[in-house]
């Protein structure tokens, strides 16, 4: 920029006053700017030795910046969903001197014991086709009883919620914090049901892929190594 404005080498020591910068940079207005982007074009073009009449050409490419979520599937989202929601009717509940929260620890290890449950036992590769049906009927009873439990959660909270009164904006703004959540719950709760009880393959545009970070989208590139990523897509 010094360059631009003249100065050499010998007059490093030259300073401007804020006052001049401000007055300066308040003349660089749209209008500006776009003759400036113009005259720029017309140098490109120049150099790559674009005629007059010649097609413009132009390549991009696009990368994916990665979110800092978890490898996500449905029952560990249900988690975080939950425990999120306790973590804030807790500290609600407590500030307003509200009754029926005070054993989070325990509420959240318990959900965990079920989420665990559920996470690890594993489908029956036996040929047997008996102790595949049990092992089956395993799987289904532990998700139930997961979602189920959840959903006891989810019920308290709404009655906790609904004993709050009255509600000015920052307890309307902190509910609605947790409504949030509660709604990534419920519709965890309705796709486990969907998938492990009833056997339907979840479409993949009602798939969320981090409650924290919602616009993470599951990006499938085709990479040696790489078989998906979490993330967005950016053009360059």
């Amino acid at each position: 920029l010094r360059q631009m404005l003249g100065h050499g080498i010998l007059d490093q020591d030259y300073n401007y006053a804020l006052q001049t910068l401000k007055d300066n940079v308040s003349l660089l207005t749209p209008e500006v700017l776009d003759k400036i982007n113009q005259v720029v074009i017309k140098h490109g073009h120049k150099l790559v030795g674009k005629k007059d009449g010649d097609d413009l050409k132009g390549s991009c490419d696009s990368f994916v910046v990665e979110t800092d979520v978890h490898y996500p599937t449905d029952i560990n989202l249900l988690f975080d969903a939950i425990r999120r929601t306790i973590i804030l009717i807790m500290s609600l509940c407590g500030r307003l001197g509200i009754d029926g929260w005070r054993q989070r620890l325990n509420n959240i290890r318990k959900i965990k014991r079920y989420f665990r449950k559920a996470q690890q036992i594993k489908r029956s590769t036996s040929k047997n086709q008996d102790k595949r049906v049990k092992r089956e009927q395993l799987i289904i009873n532990a998700h139930i009883a997961y979602i189920e439990l959840v959903q006891s959660f989810l019920d308290k909270v709404k009655d906790s919620i609904a004993a709050i009164q009255p509600l000015d904006i920052i307890l309307q703004l902190k509910i609605q914090e947790i409504e949030k959540y509660i709604a990534h719950a419920e519709r965890q709760i309705d796709q486990i049901r969907r998938r492990v009880v009833e056997g339907e393959t979840i479409p993949h545009h009602e798939k969320v892929f981090s409650i924290f970070e919602e616009h993470t989208e599951w990006i499938v590139k085709g990479k040696a190594g790489v078989s998906q990523e979490l993330g967005l897509k950016v053009c360059v």
